[in-house]
């Protein structure tokens, strides 16, 4: 059984919801790329109550940012499942415009586009490490392969009003000054020139890459750096909408 229906069994009873974001939301929304583990975004308010499902599955928790839970999966061939916490009203609105979709047989839903790319900027100004070249890239690709004009006024909209980019100085975990030598300046996200990029979709089935994907999860597991990076990959930066 997929890590996504034994999600939606065991949430089923105490009438629990999720959105699928991450790798699997980056390839429901056209880019084909490659994922290890599976992002699972919940409300704030849900955290024991999903902790207790997790674990009671069998997925050991390996690392509690505060706001982004990290599991092992006691299978090879098994996602690892992160949970990301935000708060009750920002999960709100973030399931109101959620697009179902159909993972490995499971019924679920993945953010908005708008909303794909709101999380992927936040992570972004919050991460560290070989991450930010994946979101960076995931940010380009679904622009790209969705047809979307990065200096377009709905593109601009949707990255500085739906993101945490107006208060993210009101955020304990968050230091504009220590972040300033990382990433110049904060205040702005200039992306390449785009315009000899011709955008497609894959001509492969989401289906058959996540089963590809999936069969190459204990060899990626075993490779040097591999725990290294997964540790970088916590967001402990609260999003907020």
């Amino acid at each position: 059984m997929s890590l996504f229906e034994q999600l939606n069994r065991a949430a089923a009873a105490p009438g629990l919801r999720f959105l699928v974001i991450g790798g699997h939301a980056v390839i429901e929304h056209g880019f084909q790329r490659g994922t290890e583990d599976a992002d699972i975004l919940i409300s704030r308010n849900d955290r024991d109550a999903w902790t207790k499902i997790v674990t009671d599955l069998g997925y050991k928790m390996i690392r509690d940012g505060g706001a982004f839970m990290q599991f092992e999966s006691p299978e090879p061939a098994q996602w690892d499942p992160d949970l990301m916490l935000v708060p009750a009203v920002t999960f709100g609105r973030l399931l109101a415009t959620a697009k179902p979709a159909t993972l490995e047989d499971a019924a679920v839903v993945v953010p908005s586009l708008a909303h794909l790319l709101a999380l992927k900027i936040h992570a972004l100004k919050h991460g560290r490490g070989l991450r930010t070249l994946k979101d960076m890239t995931d940010v380009a690709q679904l622009l790209s392969v969705n047809r979307i004009d990065p200096n377009s006024a709905w593109c601009g909209n949707c990255l500085k009003n739906t993101v945490t980019w107006n208060c993210m100085n009101e955020s304990s975990d968050y230091s504009l000054r220590e972040s300033r030598s990382i990433y110049g300046n904060t205040g702005e996200l200039e992306f390449p020139d785009w315009s000899g990029h011709l955008p497609h979709r894959s001509r492969v089935s989401n289906d058959a890459w996540l089963a590809y994907c999936r069969s190459n999860l204990a060899k990626i597991r075993a490779s040097p750096g591999y725990a290294e990076g997964r540790g970088q990959d916590g967001i402990n930066t609260e999003f907020r909408l």
